[in-house]
């Protein structure tokens, strides 16, 4: 792995993070400074639309970044995408051994996987507040924005008017960001065991996986099983690498096969589908029923989960029908809880 930094910062997110949580704007020397500790940067990129942040360029080019135009084309994602194409690209050449993502979005999370399962140690460095819990987990590093100020944060200017006696309530959130909270505090608790970020495609993955593990159940290693579905995919380009990396590992850990006697690693011995997985159907809801057992038994109480943020955690997508059937898979959870894994596991 090479000794070089690449650094690739969203500057939106980073601006106006530490402009709302911190009331101060960002130091990119300070910034630049924090990361030569970890090797010789040899990518600094800031993404922006700098027709509009005009005076934000000077202190950036001072620091040794690279600005990265990207215009608006009506969508809150543009510095996100093109960002994550030249993380995934630049990001994985030899001489990199560490890619530094100044961002605290979640649409991130697949592009560490992606870099960690190059080789890569990935650090994130963003303002803590405002940074999504599962980024933090999955990267191999976290920096705290705030921690690298060579002074204080300054306090909120003083509103107009008397000074209040109590302390203000803080608002209540929307339902959607309490459906937000939720589908995080189910995706870090899974993240004992099973690392995944949600994706539509997922159900229909593991339906085409099926056919392949059933055809050489007691035949073939569950590694060479997962090697030849995930070869044909790429092939065919049906599913994101990242998909293809998460999925076998949600079926290992889902208890759904079983490994013959002998030594070495499970994933090259001879595996089995479970007797009870005659059928696809059978084989996805068993998938989601463990995958939502493990939620529970990072949550210690199998009660705190609820359909809609399940079902977002399992396909992306709540969408009633997806709601629906994700209360039946909880209703299928519960005839196990508390025991799992399964009690036939050795």
């Amino acid at each position: 792995m090479g000794d070089s930094v690449a650094c690739f910062v969203d500057f939106e997110n980073l601006y106006h993070s530490a402009k709302h949580t911190l009331h101060l704007g960002p130091q990119w020397t300070l910034l630049v400074n924090a990361i030569r500790p970890l090797g010789t940067p040899s990518i600094l990129r800031a993404y922006g639309n700098w027709a509009v942040y005009k005076d934000a360029q000077a202190p950036l080019l001072e620091a040794g970044f690279e600005l990265i135009h990207t215009p608006d084309y009506r969508t809150d994602k543009r510095h996100d995408t093109r960002m994550i194409i030249d993380a995934i690209s630049l990001g994985v050449l030899p001489h990199i051994g560490t890619v530094v993502l100044g961002t605290g979005d979640s649409d991130f999370i697949d592009v560490v996987y992606h870099l960690r399962n190059q080789g890569k140690r990935v650090v994130v460095l963003a303002v803590q507040a405002t940074t999504s819990p599962l980024l933090i987990q999955v990267a191999s590093r976290f920096l705290a924005y705030e921690s690298l100020l060579d002074r204080p944060a300054k306090k909120a200017p003083p509103t107009e008017g008397p000074l209040p006696t109590t302390e203000p309530k803080p608002s209540p959130k929307s339902p959607k960001h309490l459906e937000e909270d939720r589908v995080e505090r189910y995706l870090q608790a899974m993240a004992r065991k099973i690392r995944m970020t949600p994706h539509p495609q997922r159900p229909e993955a593991l339906l085409v996986f099926f056919p392949l593990l059933k055809a050489y159940s007691g035949a073939r290693s569950f590694k060479e099983i997962v090697e030849e579905f995930q070869q044909s995919m790429r092939e065919k380009g049906r599913f994101p690498e990242t998909l293809l990396q998460s999925l076998p590992h949600q079926v290992f850990h889902a208890y759904a096969l079983v490994f013959e006697e002998g030594e070495g690693n499970l994933w090259d011995r001879v595996v089995h589908l479970r007797p009870n997985l005659t059928s696809a159907k059978a084989f996805l809801d068993w998938c989601d029923m463990a995958l939502t057992l493990w939620i529970a038994k990072g949550l210690g109480d199998i009660g705190e989960i609820e359909p809609k943020p399940l079902a977002y955690v399992l396909y992306a997508d709540t969408r009633p029908v997806l709601v629906r059937r994700a209360q039946r898979v909880l209703e299928m959870a519960r005839q196990f809880w508390p025991h799992w894994p399964p009690r036939d596991v050795p």
